[in-house]
């Protein structure tokens, strides 16, 4: 009886030890692909804050600001799939990132710039 407690006991231990590992890989993973998109949004982000700073200079209000960061991500969706740059989105696809995936990504990290950058330029003027 002992001897099938104990076996049962590692059975589960060796089970949750293999569980967590896949968890924690997938983590990881999960991870790399934030980098990769972090690092796809590192050309945009000079004109995102130049287009920040216009847009707080003109009409300090979040939510034209937000509507106005979602035309530009469409317009460098386009741009980015219908020119020679399209190669860059292959490096994308072969991580698993679909082309949605990646410009919803990008343009949920612009909006959390543009909220923390016209807030804090509403609070100085």
């Amino acid at each position: 009886m002992t001897c099938c407690v104990v076996l049962f006991s590692k059975i589960f231990e060796f089970s949750y030890s293999v569980k967590n590992k896949l968890n924690i890989t997938n983590v990881i993973i999960s991870m790399y692909r934030f980098l990769a998109i972090l690092t796809f949004y590192k050309q945009f982000v000079v004109w995102s804050f130049i287009a920040n700073a216009i847009i707080g200079f003109f009409n300090p209000v979040i939510a034209p600001a937000l509507i106005t960061k979602l035309f530009l991500t469409v317009f460098a969706w386009y741009y980015v799939s219908e020119t020679n740059n399209k190669r860059k989105l292959t490096f994308y696809k072969n991580l698993g990132i679909s082309t949605l995936k990646l410009f919803s990504v990008v343009f949920i990290v612009d909006c959390i710039f543009t909220i923390i950058f016209i807030t804090i330029l509403k609070e100085f003027t």
